[in-house]
């Protein structure tokens, strides 16, 4: 049971994470000085399509060197510091645009690794895996810590 817990915390610390940067991405672009048509290019285009093509990327080498958690953890950091090198670049938006895609392509195995994670916790302690939705709502309830904590 203490692989669920920790599966659970981990959910609920990502999501938690998530709610902070996701949410208030759009503003800090505007901030920098991008305009709507920008922000919507690196938000509904570039952001999906990285992470289209990083997820199966990454989850693909996770199973080549069979090394989830360790795979999961260096797209975890490498993302962050890529988010992190956003506030580091020109105010233009080819600059932004390219490296907060490199940041959401290097940070697009968390989540698919994160419930791969959970159900294999599951499957380990023999907990039937329609019950993933129970660990799964540690995800929504850090979501929503999180944005009632910044408002």
């Amino acid at each position: 049971m203490r692989r669920l817990a920790v599966a659970s915390l981990r959910m609920f610390l990502q999501c938690a994470a998530g709610c902070c940067t996701g949410n208030f991405l759009v503003l800090y672009l505007e901030h920098r000085g991008l305009d709507q048509k920008e922000i919507g290019i690196i938000v509904g285009l570039v952001s999906p399509v990285a992470t289209m093509l990083g997820a199966p990327l990454w989850t693909w080498l996770s199973d080549c060197f069979r090394m989830p958690m360790a795979t999961m953890v260096l797209s975890l950091v490498l993302g962050s510091a890529g988010y992190a090198a956003v506030m580091f670049v020109p105010s233009a938006f080819p600059w932004i645009a390219a490296v907060a895609g490199g940041a959401t392509f290097l940070r697009a195995a968390v989540d698919p690794m994160l419930d791969s994670a959970v159900t294999s916790a599951l499957a380990l302690q023999k907990v039937p895996l329609n019950h993933y939705g129970r660990y799964r709502l540690f995800g929504g309830v850090g979501w929503g810590v999180a944005a009632g904590g910044l408002g």
